[in-house]
């Protein structure tokens, strides 16, 4: 039995990769993933971590390692990037980076998109892993399933964008930090400060892991029958320093030392919440403190108050067709409600009624290791409520939610568990046929509660639904219908739109016969408005509309 679990496995995690594969060519550059991959270049080839410093590095240096060994891209742009922390120069430099290498850009975003299959797989192992260790060999191949049958996960592997791989290196901070709960060993210690690391430099999502990571310790210690009690204060202490100073070294390492000795007074700040300015100050220039060492890498502390910048400031929010600037506590867990399968939603809802009225002979520290990391993410995530955009915020919340279903695989011999061990994997079943039905469109899923993807863009907006991911299928079918003629077009995305296309077109007017093609992020608010309450001829992928104005 066990043989044939690792092959069924393995099987699954070859599928996952190789559909992964076969889908990146159809989705064009997304708005962000634009930015990411010029950005990811400057850091090998500058030793330059500045560049969309509101997210650490590792996630695009991996992505463009393969295209270090492609002697046919422009590397024009590095000329342009500057150091200066109250500019943000990202999605201005992803336009000239497309321009100066548009006969091959497509394939530069493609092999650009390799890392992501890797990770998509290490965390295919890890949730499988975790799974089994917790709740035995069904539980793990549930939570394997519903790891590769998940469209936010599946649509996320497949772009440059650091969403799945801080979702992954959240989900091994996590398995790695419970190992050490059960073992205490030297090795689960050194394994969790790295993931700890990993985690830090794929986003700032996963500075909630400082204070988490207290609270799980600080709990776990007061547990008499766990290990970590029977090693005593000093061991403990010396658990929580190791953890500390690996992740730190993992940190520096993300970005080569650079930075490394420089002093307090040479930090600028640019947030208000920081003491700065928006044309930046050095608030430690002068002060005692200013002599001070650094102690973490100056340009992710100033991707931290960049960041934290922008949050001061204010975004138009979108939720079931309302724009407004002031957001919605609310946003994650609808979204989540909309974009999540129905399968993924009504298994997290029995785990977590079994969990309640039922608990097993699971230790609580291992529950609240599953189900308080997820409640953090989720809240830390609703308190911006004035930046509720993009439910890809909440992601690293996912596996440990699949990790909390997949409890109901457990086999239990009374008749009530064992019914709700069926229902489990009913809809783990419906899970997987909703899935099959819309895989080519994973980006705009949305399950049966919201109508599915054809209605999604009425309950979300931007990367929800419309990244700017169709363009390729929009030159698809431009070259298949040629009398498709006046066209116009209204795309968002932060390079031009003919690096795809190779044709320029004028933007709608209102009146003027012939075909016009706008965008989800155009038909809510822009220059297709007034196309609301049209039927398209067409539509492309989830997030393009065509109409034919007579």
């Amino acid at each position: 039995m066990g043989r044939n679990m690792n092959w069924l496995v393995s099987l699954l995690l070859l599928f996952q990769a190789c559909l992964a594969l076969t889908l990146i060519p159809e989705s064009a550059a997304t708005r962000n993933e634009c930015a990411h991959i010029p950005a990811g270049l400057i850091c090998w080839y500058a030793d330059r971590f500045d560049l969309y410093r509101v997210n650490p590095p590792l996630p695009r240096m991996l992505a463009t390692l393969p295209l270090l060994f492609e002697p046919d891209i422009s590397l024009e742009f590095i000329g342009l990037a500057d150091d200066n922390p109250a500019t943000r120069q990202e999605f201005t430099i992803s336009r000239f980076f497309a321009d100066t290498n548009a006969l091959n850009y497509h394939a530069i975003i493609c092999r650009a998109r390799l890392a992501g299959v890797v990770w998509l797989t290490l965390g295919g192992f890890l949730i499988w892993r975790w799974a089994l260790e917790l709740f035995g060999p069904s539980a793990g191949l549930m939570a394997l399933v519903l790891w590769v049958a998940e469209p936010m996960i599946n649509a996320h592997g497949m772009l440059a964008t650091p969403d799945l791989p801080a979702t992954v290196a959240g989900l091994a901070v996590g398995y790695t930090f419970w190992r050490l709960t059960r073992s205490g060993s030297l090795g689960d210690t050194v394994l969790c400060g790295t993931a700890l690391g990993v985690a830090l430099l794929t986003k700032y999502t996963h500075l909630l892991w400082l204070p988490l990571g207290l609270v799980l310790f600080a709990l776990a210690r007061a547990d008499k029958t766990g290990p970590l009690y029977a090693l005593g204060s000093r061991r403990q202490a010396a658990c929580l320093g190791i953890i500390g100073v690996t992740a730190w070294l993992a940190l520096w390492t993300g970005y080569s030392f650079t930075g490394f000795g420089s002093t307090l007074g040479h930090l600028t700040f640019v947030s208000h919440t920081f003491g700065g300015a928006s044309d930046g100050t050095r608030i430690f220039d002068g002060s005692p403190l200013g002599k001070l060492p650094c102690p973490l890498p100056p340009a992710f502390l100033s991707g931290i108050d960049t960041q934290q910048r922008d949050f001061e400031g204010t975004q138009w929010c979108y939720l079931r067709g309302e724009w407004n600037s002031s957001g919605w506590w609310y946003f994650y867990v609808y979204g989540l409600t909309v974009k999540l399968t129905v399968g993924l939603l009504g298994l997290i809802a029995l785990a977590a009624i079994s969990w309640l009225l039922r608990p097993s002979g699971l230790r609580p520290m291992a529950w609240t290791m599953i189900w308080l990391p997820a409640a953090a993410v989720l809240v830390a995530a609703s308190l911006k409520d004035g930046k509720t955009m993009h439910v890809r915020y909440v992601l690293p919340a996912v596996p440990f939610l699949i990790v909390a279903a997949s409890r109901l695989a457990e086999p239990i011999q009374r008749f009530a568990a064992r019914f709700t061990t069926s229902v489990a994997w009913v809809l783990v079943g419906l899970s997987v046929a909703s899935v099959a039905m819309h895989y080519h469109n994973w980006l705009g899923y949305f399950n049966e509660f919201a109508g599915g993807p054809a209605n999604g863009w009425w309950h979300l907006a931007d990367s929800n639904v419309d990244w700017g991911q169709d363009l390729v299928r929009l030159k698809r079918w431009l070259d298949d219908n040629p009398e498709a003629r006046p066209f116009r077009l209204a795309y968002h995305n932060y390079y031009d739109y003919r690096v795809y296309t190779r044709e320029m077109f004028d933007p709608p007017a209102q009146g003027r016969p012939g075909y016009v093609a706008v965008d989800a992020m155009s038909l809510t608010r822009g220059q297709g408005q007034w196309l609301l309450g049209a039927e398209p001829i067409v539509r492309i992928g989830t997030s393009i509309f065509i109409y034919r104005i007579p």
